[in-house]
């Protein structure tokens, strides 16, 4: 085969990619924060919510052969709840159609597949960073926020859509004075506060406070406290995994520590936006589906791209997909247009078991 002058001059020898941004957001916490279960699936968008109030009632003692005293039923709440939900289309050029036509040339196929599939990954991230950074930010504030652009939001300022969990208000800040001072002085009692959150958790819920998610600054707290300092002088293996690994160490004060120093997204203007307040602590109890949820809802998805010929068979090429979804579609003459979504919404479904404090105050 013969090449042009412009040919030869102008070839381009191409190397393997290199991705000068990661994708993704950092998904800092443990699988169980990011599991669905079959259980929290809902049929579209919407969903109603049955819970029960448990009793820690004693019954009462009777004189024997009494009649039986009569006790009231256990109440017994429902509360009506609409998902969020995401749907994006992502246009590819022409130019990628036409070169997945290119049967004589495997080369430009396999360009023409590869950048579709970078895409489509891309597209598809998104939805996954989506999921990942309201559960932060949820974990964080006990909230959600969105503005009129319907763009999540680290904080509630210039929130157009608030998502509220129910947390109590003596759930956050200092805890309704459980944290009784500043864990900045030295001569705090951080341990004191530590057993007052879990007592609190105990006698609110039931439900035992097990992890502890932490901000930036935390750690530098309890490394400067006089009663912690203390503590790990009779705790050698803790103290050499603290200078080690430069984190809590696991297990301290009965705690499974967690740090969320790296959480963030990328907002509408391309700065990154920490979710973790430095000074913030979230207790929470055992991640299980008694206390903690992602719900996820269904979308109907079709499964070929033809054109129906009815409506009977317009309906039959359609299935519902539930959590994310993605699939094809065609616009005249030759453009390829990706659409992904999801339909999901993380949930404290205990929210008086999650204690979000702000330690230095």
């Amino acid at each position: 085969m013969a090449f042009s002058l412009e040919q030869i001059l102008g070839f381009v020898p191409l190397t393997a990619a290199v991705e000068r941004v990661k994708s993704g957001v950092p998904r800092k916490l443990p699988p169980e924060f990011y599991k669905r279960n079959p259980g929290d699936q809902v049929l579209g968008n919407k969903a109603r919510l049955i819970q029960y109030v448990g009793t820690r009632k004693n019954a009462r003692i009777a004189p024997y052969g009494s009649p039986p005293r009569q006790i009231v039923q256990l109440p017994r709440e429902s509360l009506d709840v609409i998902l969020l939900h995401t749907i994006e289309n992502l246009p590819l050029t022409q130019e990628l159609f036409l070169q997945l036509r290119e049967l004589d040339s495997y080369v430009v196929q396999k360009m023409a597949a590869d950048e579709i599939a970078y895409q489509a990954t891309g597209a598809m991230t998104r939805q996954t960073n989506l999921e990942s950074s309201s559960i932060h930010v949820m974990l964080a504030n006990g909230s959600l926020w969105f503005d009129s652009d319907n763009n999540l939001l680290a904080t509630s300022t210039g929130a157009a859509l608030t998502i509220d969990y129910g947390v109590p208000a003596n759930n956050k800040n200092q805890l309704n004075g459980t944290i009784s001072a500043s864990w900045v002085s030295p001569s705090t009692n951080i341990p004191l506060h530590i057993q007052n959150v879990k007592q609190a958790g105990i006698n609110l819920t039931g439900y035992p406070i097990t992890k502890a998610l932490y901000g930036r600054n935390v750690m530098g707290y309890l490394l400067g406290n006089s009663l912690v300092q203390q503590y790990m002088k009779y705790n050698t293996p803790q103290a050499e995994f603290w200078l080690k690994s430069g984190q809590i160490p696991p297990g301290l004060f009965g705690l499974e520590w967690i740090p969320m120093q790296d959480t963030f997204f990328e907002d509408i203007n391309g700065n990154v936006t920490e979710i973790f307040g430095h000074d913030q602590v979230t207790f929470t109890p055992d991640i299980t589906p008694m206390t903690y949820g992602i719900y996820e809802g269904s979308y109907p998805v079709p499964k070929t791209l033809m054109i129906a010929q009815d409506v009977e068979a317009m309906l039959g090429n359609y299935e519902v997909k539930y959590g994310p979804f993605g699939f094809c579609m065609m616009n005249p003459p030759a453009q390829i247009i990706g659409v992904y979504g999801d339909t999901f919404l993380p949930r404290l479904k205990v929210p008086s078991a999650f204690f979000f404090a702000t330690v230095a105050f």
